[in-house]
């Protein structure tokens, strides 16, 4: 279960959002202003942070800043909520570091599906790298290149495909046919 931190000093707007977010199977967490924010992360795993720019004390855009200059933060996704629509407000928060901005009001369907998009999206990411460690071999998907015991492997295509599909199907039997229905064009250059 993907958990999301809502930011938000508005109480009514904070709950109709965390019980949309929930029948849709999310878990969610509650923060009323910026310092709430820096206590949460370090106590959780958050998978998404949806932040409103006008909040008390400390702004939106700061809280902003400090989520994605820090180390174990930076990589959360944040989501902008809020009622400020000028494009200057869109384009700093864009370029600080926000995956997305919806302007209020707006539909939870939309928020919704934007909050799909943005884990979907990391989810492939991290399905584009294979760790394993036996032995501190890992695959990158991405960009096709294999690190063995801290060595960058030259590997031709096969060798990669043939290690990649090894990898991902790690204490399982295999035979030439599995193999087969994978890649079978490379299959007949053997």
């Amino acid at each position: 279960m993907k958990t999301i931190l809502i930011v938000e000093d508005r109480e009514d707007i904070a709950e109709l959002i965390q019980v949309h977010l929930e029948k849709d199977g999310f878990a969610t967490l509650l923060a009323s202003n910026g310092e709430k924010v820096s206590e949460i992360l370090g106590k959780h795993k958050v998978d998404l942070i949806l932040l409103d720019l006008m909040l008390p004390r400390i702004s939106g855009m700061e809280v902003l800043k400090t989520i994605k200059s820090h180390l174990k933060w930076g990589s959360i996704p944040v989501i902008i909520e809020s009622a400020r629509s000028d494009e200057t407000d869109i384009v700093e928060g864009l370029e600080l570091g926000a995956d997305d901005y919806v302007t209020k009001p707006f539909s939870q369907k939309v928020l919704l599906a934007r909050i799909h998009k943005i884990l979907d999206r990391l989810s492939l990411k991290e399905k584009a790298l294979i760790n394993i460690n036996q032995g501190e071999l890992m695959i990158n998907r991405e960009s096709m290149e294999v690190v063995a015991n801290g060595t960058l492997l030259s590997l031709t295509s096969i060798e990669y495909k043939l290690l990649e599909f090894l990898a991902s199907n790690e204490n399982k039997v295999l035979n030439r046919d599995s193999y087969w229905k994978r890649y079978g064009r490379m299959m007949r250059l053997w």
